[in-house]
């Protein structure tokens, strides 16, 4: 979760290493609860919640390149004029 968490509050600028960290442990830490004696499950929430963080930073980052992409594009571009 805490990978999760820095995902999100660095705005998913660390993506690429935070992001796929945060899915790692993530599931890690949900298959060691579906093994557990102990039911419910302690912390079974946070292992979602940063599973969930780790996801949306990885698309977000992802979608973060591709509008960087574009938008780098049209600057050299310039825009498209009608009739021109």
């Amino acid at each position: 979760m805490v990978l999760g968490i820095l995902n999100a509050m660095l705005l998913c600028a660390p993506g690429i290493l935070l992001g796929p960290a945060a899915i790692v442990c993530g599931h890690l830490a949900l298959a060691r609860a579906k093994h557990s004696e102990i039911q419910p499950v302690p912390g079974r929430g946070m292992a979602v919640i940063g599973t969930v963080l780790g996801y949306l930073g990885m698309v977000f980052f992802i979608l973060g390149l591709l509008a960087w992409r574009f938008y780098n594009r049209f600057l050299q571009e310039g825009p498209v004029t009608p009739g021109g």
